[in-house]
């Protein structure tokens, strides 16, 4: 009977287990959808809950206590607060810049409805007045009609003319405003909000433009040894430590390179030049970049001790993506392989 009595406890168990799986693995199914399905305000705030969501995910399998559920469901509650919040940011700067829009057209129109009907109303009475003058048939009134009534004829000629140049610089002075709200919101999207440099985006547009253009030119991709710890152990310190490290790379590579983020360990500096016309050497930027750090956070000097390496590809003119790629794929390996 106890024999019987412990058999039936192991089965029990078992369907426990696999129903706890099956929840771990249902679980991680929602937490997915809820990044995959993310309305996309912001391209890197929309990639960053994802990643978020995925690390989520994948801690699922060893949720079996309590209190490794309460924190489960906190971190899931906080992160779709963040998103919220931020989703929220974007949708009220997005109502207040279409409200401008809208009250800017509003008061253009007024001002131009105003004024036209302003003129015609003088310009109608003054013709009155002379079509009254020629109904009297006195020749020094009708006269004297015709000059009062051309004067303010071309008073109303020369108000127009001045009101329309200040209508116009008033448009120029719109237009030029959107275009800066434009560039500043594609550079926004173009750019890694951590390190503050172009992202990935932007650097595979700039190699798709050279590929077009048929120019040889030169990739070097600078990698951050042991990043994973090194960014587990110093979250806080990271972003200072990035934006440092892009200023030494920008630095290195003048107004010829372009310097991006490559993947959340690498950067690369994009150059349309060939390898032997690059005066940032991988040499130079292992000694420039390697080595502490000295970074300020809430009045505390810390040191954050950086090794990277690096590694150049080169694009020569008339060579085809395909094998460039490899070669980009083998360089990025090699630069992040312990």
């Amino acid at each position: 009977m106890e024999m019987l009595s412990f058999k039936k406890t192991v089965a029990e168990l078992e369907v426990l287990e696999i129903q706890r799986q099956d929840f771990a693995r249902t679980l991680a199914r929602c937490v997915q959808s809820a990044g995959q399905y993310a309305v996309e305000l912001h391209p890197d705030a929309s990639l960053v809950f994802r990643e978020h969501m995925e690390r989520l995910a994948e801690q699922t399998e060893t949720l079996a206590q309590p209190l490794d559920l309460e924190h489960f469901h906190s971190s899931f509650r906080g992160e779709l607060r963040d998103y919220r919040d931020q989703a929220q940011q974007a949708i009220d700067l997005l109502r207040t810049e279409v409200a401008n829009a809208m009250q800017s057209v509003h008061d253009f129109m007024t001002k131009v409805t105003s004024t036209g009907s302003d003129h015609e109303k003088v310009i109608r009475t003054e013709f009155r007045h002379l079509e009254i003058a020629a109904e009297a048939g006195d020749l020094a009134t009708i006269r004297t009609a015709i000059q009062v009534t051309a004067a303010k004829a071309l008073e109303s000629c020369e108000e127009l003319r001045r009101g329309n140049q200040m209508i116009v610089a008033q448009l120029q002075d719109e237009i030029r405003h959107l275009h800066r709200e434009v560039d500043q919101e594609r550079r926004a999207a173009q750019t890694d909000l951590v390190s503050t440099s172009w992202n990935r985006l932007k650097l595979d547009a700039r190699i798709k433009d050279l590929f077009l253009l048929n120019e040889p030119f030169t990739v070097l991709l600078v990698g951050i040894a042991d990043w994973s710890a090194l960014a587990s152990q110093n979250a806080e310190l990271i972003p200072t430590a990035l934006r440092s490290m892009v200023g030494r790379l920008q630095s290195l590579a003048g107004k010829e390179g372009m310097v991006g983020r490559w993947s959340d360990e690498i950067f690369a500096v994009v150059f349309n030049l060939p390898l032997h016309g690059v005066a940032a050497t991988p040499e130079r930027i292992v000694e420039a970049l390697s080595g502490n750090y000295s970074l300020q956070r809430d009045g505390t000097a810390h040191a954050l001790t950086v090794t990277v390496r690096v590694q150049a590809v080169e694009r020569p003119k008339d060579v085809r993506e395909s094998g460039f790629y490899l070669n980009l794929g083998q360089a990025a390996f090699s630069v992040t392989a312990d």
